[in-house]
């Protein structure tokens, strides 16, 4: 039985078309549309996914592209061109750090001399 039923599908539905052009235009206005499935793909597709769709693509280049990354590629920039000048200052020599260090209480005092 279910043989019989394979043959007779795919002898129904692939070798045969179900509607030829010309029985279409025999039918009525319901029927060719009810044949269509009442064009609800078509009405989910122009409300539903076209605007999210729209949506998603505005998200994706100006909201992710151009402000996150942007974002962290700054910070990034910044980090790598400020690790530069660190790097440039350990020395590893101690009158070097010596100095700093003098440099950096000499700022605080003056700091906290213009604050009162």
């Amino acid at each position: 039985v279910l043989v019989l039923c394979i043959i007779y599908t795919y002898r129904r539905f692939a070798i045969k078309q179900i509607l030829i052009p010309e029985q279409e235009s025999h039918q009525t206005r319901l029927v060719r549309i009810a044949n269509k499935k009442f064009y609800i793909d078509e009405v989910y597709e122009w409300v539903i996914v076209n605007p999210l769709s729209a949506i998603g693509n505005f998200f994706y280049k100006i909201i992710d592209i151009k402000i996150i990354d942007g974002l962290v590629n700054s910070v990034s920039k910044g980090l790598t061109a400020s690790s530069g000048v660190l790097r440039l200052m350990q020395s590893g020599y101690v009158g070097f750090y010596i100095f700093a260090m003098v440099f950096g209480i000499i700022a605080i005092l003056l700091f906290n001399l213009i604050l009162k």
